[in-house]
This record gives C-alpha cells, sequence and structure tokens, in this order.
C-alpha cells in the first residue's frame, strides 16, 4: 500500500489515484464528508469491496458521479418537476438521493441505487479526483463493517494492507458528518437521514 501525505491541491496524487481506479485498484482518502475507500462502478468492484469490508451483500454502496455525468445512465429518469428541481437544488454537495434504478445496471441488485455529486468547496482534492476520471466510483466509509471510519495512516495500513492500492492521508482534513440520504423513488421526497 501507498501512503502518501496530501495537500487538496496536488495535481500529482491526483494524477496517481486516478490512475490507480483505472486499473479498478482501491483508493482509500478523504471524500467530501468522511474518509472513504473508492473503486471504479461495476458489479465485480462492488463484490470484491463488500468482502474487503465484511459488508452483507444486500446493503449497497453509494456511488458517487462527477460532475458532468447524467444520473440517467444509472438512475430512470423523473418526471415529476418537484422532484427535478429538489436534485438540481442539491447537487452538488453532501446530499445522497435514493433514486429508481435504470434497467440493465446489474449493481446494486435492488431496484434503488444510491448517488451523489460532490461538490468541488466540501473537498477540492476529492473532486478533482472524481472529475479527472469522468466516470462513477463506489464509494463506501473506510472501514470494516460497524466500526468508525478510519483516518490514522498506521491503522489502515494495519488493517487494509494488501486490499488498498493506495491511501490518501490529509492531516488539515478532518472527518465531517455523514451525507443527507433522500428518498425519491415514492410519491414524495422522504429524507432518511
Amino acid at each position: 500500500m501507498v501512503i502518501r501525505e496530501i495537500s487538496t491541491q496536488s495535481r500529482e496524487f491526483i494524477e496517481e489515484a486516478t490512475g490507480f481506479l483505472r486499473g479498478d485498484q482501491i483508493v482509500a482518502g478523504p471524500s467530501d464528508t468522511i474518509y472513504g475507500m473508492f473503486m471504479r462502478f461495476s458489479l465485480q468492484n462492488a463484490k470484491s469491496l463488500h468482502q474487503i469490508k465484511k459488508r452483507d451483500q444486500r446493503k449497497p454502496f453509494l456511488v458517487i458521479l462527477p460532475e458532468k455525468e447524467n444520473p440517467l445512465t444509472l438512475a430512470e429518469e423523473i418526471r415529476d418537476s418537484e422532484k427535478s428541481n429538489f436534485i438540481i437544488g442539491k447537487w452538488p454537495g453532501k446530499n445522497t438521493l435514493v433514486l429508481r434504478k435504470k434497467n440493465g445496471i446489474p449493481y446494486p441488485p435492488e431496484s434503488t441505487i444510491a448517488l451523489r455529486k460532490p461538490a468541488r468547496l466540501d473537498n477540492p482534492w476529492f473532486y478533482e479526483v472524481v472529475n479527472a476520471l469522468g466516470f462513477p466510483i463506489l464509494a463506501p466509509s473506510l472501514n470494516i463493517t460497524g466500526e468508525e471510519p478510519m483516518v490514522d495512516p498506521g491503522e489502515v495500513e494495519s488493517v487494509f494492507s494488501g486490499s488498498i492500492a493506495a491511501f490518501y492521508y490529509d492531516p488539515e482534513w478532518k472527518n465531517s458528518i455523514a451525507s443527507r440520504i433522500y428518498d425519491l423513488t415514492g410519491e414524495n421526497i422522504i429524507p432518511l437521514r
């Protein structure tokens, strides 16, 4: 595992992280909310992350979208103008939206998908990595399921060495609160967290 101390503007480490992600490897570091594990969005990669995190396969991971990614590549179109306006008002930012999954998308196994588009102001490094990639990524918290999210490089290395390609650590960045979650799959918009 490569461990890098980063500044939020480190171009070299943004390019390195995107290289690992393009190669279907796991990268860990600060997201727009808490430290997370990141991997290219695919069914096989989701299975790998579930195994590494010891997480029930029936509990799907959040999917992070780059700014220019149309959510309709993964989610069904929303024809309700109130919900459409709600999405516009919540993205980009620390808001996860649960939408109906588009047919033919193999992950998650349920009929819904949780999506978020990060804002540059919340963490410029994470924003740059996501947008330099240009494709969706899986983004669970950096921990074994049921345990506290990790931030210490030594702890991350002792638990995830051999599973994570690189851990990017920013000593100035602190875990924030988890994102707000809204369910837009029913008649009403329901806040879940």
